[in-house]
């Protein structure tokens, strides 16, 4: 047995000389300044690099204009779809949750709801905003898709299977 497995290696005594560290996404405005003082506590920094571009891909998610859905992101890993049907079911006109899985199935940490009209997803992004759920703070952005845009496509993926 053991195939394929290999044992972890110890850190070699001079790492710390030779480590090259990448910190990624970055907040925006960040420069190399600001690297190498966080990282001079732990030693002689050589060199601190913020390339261009490095923080633009994780800028906030831009919003579309009001639709019947929405986007819920940053929602713990650990969600259930039964926790987050339970939480828009008192919001009227809540009709669908759809979760977003990653390729390994694991939850991944977003999901779109829609409703029956702009009015009922305005009025539920407006309560929702800002929620705790577990140590995390519910963002919620108005979905680029419609309802029925998503319930066409789930009745297609339905009728595929």
């Amino acid at each position: 047995g053991g195939r394929g497995y290999t044992k972890p290696q110890p850190w070699p005594k001079d790492w710390h000389e030779i480590a090259t560290i990448k910190v990624q996404p970055i907040p925006m405005g960040l420069t190399d300044q600001h690297l190498v003082e966080a990282f001079a506590p732990y030693g002689d920094i050589e060199s601190a690099v913020v390339k261009p571009g490095s923080s633009e891909k994780h800028q906030p998610v831009e919003e579309g204009g009001p639709t019947d859905g929405l986007g819920l992101f940053n929602l713990p890993f650990a969600t259930t779809y039964e926790e987050l049907h339970a939480l828009l079911a008192g919001h009227p006109g809540f009709q669908l949750v759809k979760m977003v899985y990653r390729k390994s199935g694991e939850f991944g940490g977003y999901a779109f709801a829609y409703f029956d009209s702009v009015e009922n997803a305005s009025a539920a992004k407006e309560a929702l905003l800002g929620l705790m759920l577990g140590d995390q703070t519910m963002d919620v952005k108005f979905s680029k898709k419609s309802s029925a845009e998503a319930l066409a496509e789930e009745t297609a993926a339905a009728a595929a299977v």
